[in-house]
Order: structure tokens, then sequence, then C-alpha cells
């Protein structure tokens, strides 16, 4: 499938998936708008090579089902910036993709992408290998890039590899975030082969590849606590209780709930109450004393002390800044 077939298989997922649709194509990028179950995001790609495509991947959701029509035989780099993305290594175990972090893969895209902090940037390349194979770009084979053995140095047995991105490769994905506008698709051309070449001779030190996987049971455990934190932000509740709601130890349920959503579940509940009482700042007219009880706060001056360390303000300073038309 050459790039062109790629592109068709983007636009018949989009022609197919009423949640989605092409906002504009040229003949080397094309920007889709996708309308999630419960948020957005927005996708941009670019035509790199005949077989390769570069792809800014920006939502702002909890789920999103696969909207890259049946791409398959290649090689998948992605790298997240923002968020944190539930990567599958197999049937029945997980782990998470947080920022900073590179996976590197050669199964097939699977058909749901869950986003567990409701925010997720980054930026994936595409490498379809028998495009390449038949028609590789001289400048791959004038630098002795070779696709499909870098597949196989990082994925063999076709097991997905993720690790923390080195400094250099990093910078390569940093530096994609803000092309020369005047020379931009050439600009990612020669990162792409930068990557590439980087990937060819570089290996990643043991320690960075060590990850911990969880079940889906684990992974379910997760976010129902999730859940029941967040629902009612008055309310407390000990670690301990929750973990014997599930029959685990609290050190098991601290291990599932940092490995699903990358931090501890206090801090968790803690930016989840800052971000109520901001939302009701703005927009409501209720007092102080009011949105710090409803967010788990019997005392207004408490609440003022970690609202001020979360934002910067106390709460009457952020109303006056930021309420609008009240």
């Amino acid at each position: 499938m050459g790039t062109s077939g790629i592109f068709a298989a983007h636009e018949s997922a989009a022609g197919s998936l009423n949640h989605m649709h092409i906002e504009s194509r040229t003949d080397s990028s094309m920007v889709l708008h996708i309308d999630c179950a419960d948020g957005t995001g927005r996708v941009r790609v670019y035509s790199l090579f005949p077989g390769v495509l570069l792809g800014f991947n920006d939502f702002t959701a909890s789920s999103v089902t696969s909207y890259g029509g049946e791409i398959t035989d290649g090689l998948k780099l992605n790298y997240c910036a923002e968020g944190r993305c539930e990567v599958r290594i197999s049937d029945s175990l997980c782990l998470f993709l947080g920022p900073g972090d590179l996976s590197i893969d050669t199964r097939e895209a699977k058909d749901l992408f869950s986003f567990p902090s409701r925010r997720y940037h980054g930026v994936e390349l595409f490498f379809h290998r028998t495009a390449l194979q038949e028609r590789a770009p001289q400048l791959f084979r004038d630098m002795g890039i070779d696709v499909c053995a870098i597949g196989k140095k990082f994925c063999p047995a076709r097991q997905g590899f993720i690790a923390p991105a080195p400094e250099k490769i990093k910078n390569i994905f940093m530096a994609m975030n803000s092309p020369p506008l005047e020379c931009e698709l050439n600009y990612y051309r020669i990162k792409a082969v930068e990557l590439l070449l980087l990937l060819s001779f570089m290996d990643f030190p043991a320690e960075n590849k060590r990850r911990t996987f969880f079940t889906r049971g684990q992974m379910e455990i997760a976010k129902q606590v999730m859940a029941t934190i967040t629902q009612d932000l008055s309310r407390h509740y000990s670690i301990e209780k929750l973990a014997e709601n599930y029959g685990i130890s609290p050190t098991s349920l601290k291990k599932y709930f940092r490995g699903v959503y990358g931090k501890s579940i206090s801090a968790y509940l803690l930016e989840s109450r800052m971000s109520a009482a901001a939302a009701a700042l703005q927009e409501t007219r209720r007092t102080i004393a009011d949105i710090a009880a409803a967010v788990g706060y019997e005392n207004a001056s408490k609440f003022a002390a970690a609202f001020k360390a979360a934002t910067g303000q106390n709460p009457l300073e952020y109303r006056r800044k930021y309420r609008c038309g009240m």
C-alpha cells in the first residue's frame, strides 16, 4: 500500500464513521476532526514519503475508536508529549504511555484507544514495510536505513516495545512541534530520517525497559476507584477501605491507580477538587464556604490555602479574574 492508499484508508474511515470528518486536505496532508463519546479530537496527518505517514494526535476525551482505517504491515512509533495512553501488549495485558515515553510496535492497531487522564497529545510515525521494500526513498538507501530491521530489533516475536525516550529521541519529537512554516514538509522528512537513523544504531538502557504490566482486572479496579472518589468530592475515603472493597491490599491499590493515572490517589483527588472548585468560582455565585464544603473542606481557610497552592491565587482573586458576566 503506497501513501495514496494509506490516505485512502483514512478517507474511507472518515466516510464510514459518523463521528469523524475531514476538515481539510492537500496532496500531502489531511486534518481530521473526531467527535468522541465524551470529548473531541483533532489529528493532523502528513505524507512524508511513499509509505510513510506522520500524525499529530490531540484528544480531550477518555477514549476513541480506531480512526486510521485498515492499516497493517507496518512499523509504528508513538511518542507521548502530554497525558496518558493505554497500550495493549496482549489480549490480557496493558501498560501506559506517559509523557516522554516512546512505543514501537509492528502489530495491527487495536480498535479502541483509551486516555485515562482525558487528555492526550502525541506524535505518531507509521512506516508501511511493503511499500518501503518496493520503493524506498533514495535517502533511506543512501543511509542504510532498514525499517524491517528496526522492527525486528525492538519488537522480536512481534512484541511491542515501550520505554522512556532517550534525550536525543525526545528532542526530535519536540522539534516536530515547531517546524519552519516555509519548509514544513521537508523539515518533517528530515526529522523522520534522523529518527530512523538513531533507532538503527541506538540501544536503550536496560533500566529504561522495565515496565509494570497490568491486567484488565487490575485496570478496571483503578478505574472504578477513580469513579468512586470523584463522584462526590465532598466525601472522604480511606485507601484501606477502598482496597478492602476489592479484596486487595492498599499497596496493590496504590500501584494499580498510579499505573493507570500516573499519579497517587490523593494527588488525583486533590486535582479533581481544585478543578471543580475553579469551575464553581467562575460559573456560579456560590459562597467560598459553600464551594469549600462541596469539594471536601469543612474549613474555608484550609480550602483557600490549598486552592492558592494549586493555582497561585486565593479563591476571591481567582473569581475576580476569571468570572465573566456575573
